[in-house]
Parts: C-alpha cells; structure tokens; sequence
C-alpha cells in the first residue's frame, strides 16, 4: 500500500507525508532527517504506538462521556475516527480522504465547547492546506521559508487531529464495551434500583 502511494507532504496526511517533507524542501534536507528506510520505519513506529498509547489513555481515564448516547452517532464516529486513525498510520493519503471526517462531525458537536472547537479548528486547518498556501504565497512568492512554515504548521494540525480523535476513541471505547450505550451515571442509577428490588 506504502510502496505505490503518490501522496506527499503537500496535500496528504499520515506517517509518509510527514517523512516525506524534506522531498518538496530539499533545501531543508539536512535540518530535518535522512530520507532512508530506517527514518521511514522509526516514523511508522511513533505514530503507531503514539496512536496507540493516546487511545489506551483515553480508554483508561476515568472521565466517561454524560449522558445517554445515540448508538447510532456513537459507531459513525467510531467508523470515522478508527478511518482516520489507521490511514494515517499505514501511509501518506492525499486530503480528499478526509471526507471520512463527515462520519465524526454529530458527535464532535455533542462534545464539550472547548474540545469540540479545538477538535473542528484542527479537523479544518487539515483539511484546507491550499487556502493555507495561497496565504503563504500572497505573503512572499519566493520565500520557501514561509511555505515551509505553513506547512508544518497544517502538518502538525493534522497529527493534533490524530491525538484528539484517539483519545476520544479510546474513551468511547471503554464507555460501550463497559456500559453499553448508556452512561455510567444511569448504569450505576439502574443497579442501585435492582438492588432496592432485590431487597
């Protein structure tokens, strides 16, 4: 899948789109990292584990979502995040894949005001890296620095991307596997009231 993708750093996301930055700046080469097989590999290895460990602490924090939950929103954004989260990781993926998002959007509007802000601010930074550019060009035309700039900057909007939906993946994950689809308070509400019942 990795050896016949086309994707760059420009308009894709993922571990290939961030190794790949010194392809398109060539004059950065030697600041940033040798384009070799290991750095390739050591890459792959902390967005893999990245994902991994932000999504285990999502899944293991005891801050459980309120609130009786749509199934329905619930596995969308399960479906969206889990698209997201395993595309980034396999390659680099041209932006249009983002599409996928859409199945994320209902329930980031469920979620606090904070989180859901910062979650749609870096869900559309990553997703409009041409309008980026076209400032960056209508700044300096010439000046790779201000392309280089921008760029990381979309970049590093899209791996922000890449920690918020895993910790929510993670979090929504304990919540159905533990209680289904209902929250926790209304879990623990409904054994208190079998065990009023019972006795």
């Amino acid at each position: 899948m990795r050896a016949g993708n086309t994707a760059s750093a420009n308009y894709a996301y993922g571990f290939g789109s961030l190794w790949s930055i010194p392809k398109i700046l060539p004059r950065y080469e030697a600041m940033l990292w040798p384009m070799t097989t290991t750095s390739e590999f050591i890459f792959f290895l902390v967005c893999a584990t990245g994902a991994a460990a932000i999504a285990a602490l999502g899944f293991f924090s005891r801050n459980d979502p309120e609130g009786d939950a749509d199934p329905v929103i619930e596995l969308f954004f399960l479906a969206g995040a889990a698209l997201y989260i395993g595309t980034f990781i396999l390659s680099a993926n041209w932006d249009y894949r983002l599409v996928m998002l859409v199945l994320c959007a209902p329930y980031i509007a469920t979620m606090p005001r904070s989180q859901r802000y910062l979650t749609l601010g870096a869900a559309v930074l990553s997703m409009n890296f041409w309008s980026v550019n076209s400032i960056g060009q209508f700044i300096s035309d010439s000046d790779t620095r201000v392309s280089f700039v921008l760029m990381i900057f979309v970049q590093m909007s899209k791996c922000l991307l890449l920690g918020l939906l895993s910790f929510e993946f993670g979090k929504l994950a304990r919540r159905r596997l533990l209680y289904g689809t209902t929250s926790p308070i209304r879990a623990s509400e409904g054994s208190e009231i079998v065990a009023e019942n019972l006795s």
